[in-house]
């Protein structure tokens, strides 16, 4: 199996990422903050599980296959216009209410990029054209999706080692 920069880039920010908040999960004593950190890690276990495994593009190409079966096709940009909406305001919305309740501000920190970078992978699987064109936009070597992902895994990091340094 081969991968491209980009995805390069997915796992020089999820793998850190994860072993980051797994380190600060065992680091912190108190169950909230634990299971905060725990939750953090595993997500990013798994996105750079979905890097590989590629099922975001899967499951645009399936159903893309079933619009054109339905003959749905060519109606699919209001469709999909107001999905990547609604998607935007559910990530958005509960990214806010958890970072509002995350019970430390490093935690809260990177909670909001872990949101943030899961909110990329789901727009990603149903976007439109334009959408693909600005984050399939190549910056360098590396699409600005993988830059977004590197944002979202070095926030995430940087407060797990913030929040595991010694305190005095």
């Amino acid at each position: 199996m081969q991968i491209n920069s980009t995805e390069a880039a997915g796992f020089i920010a999820f793998i850190p990422a994860a072993i980051a908040a797994f380190i600060a999960a065992i680091a912190d004593r108190r169950p909230p903050v634990r299971k905060g950190w725990a939750l953090i890690g595993a997500i990013y276990v798994m996105l750079s599980a979905e890097i590989l495994a590629s099922t975001r593009h899967r499951l645009g190409i399936a159903l893309r296959e079933w619009l054109r079966a339905t003959h749905l096709f060519p109606e699919r940009r209001p469709v999909q216009a107001a999905l990547i909406l609604v998607i935007l305001a559910i990530v958005l919305f509960a990214a806010f209410t958890l970072v509002r309740r995350a019970p430390t501000r490093k935690l809260a920190a990177a909670t909001g990029a872990t949101a943030a970078a899961l909110g990329i992978f789901i727009v990603e699987t149903v976007s439109l054209h334009a959408v693909d064109g600005v984050v399939y936009a190549p910056l360098g070597p590396i699409l600005l999706i993988g830059w977004l992902w590197l944002v979202c895994g070095s926030v995430t990091i940087a407060a797990a080692l913030w929040s595991i340094r010694p305190r005095r």
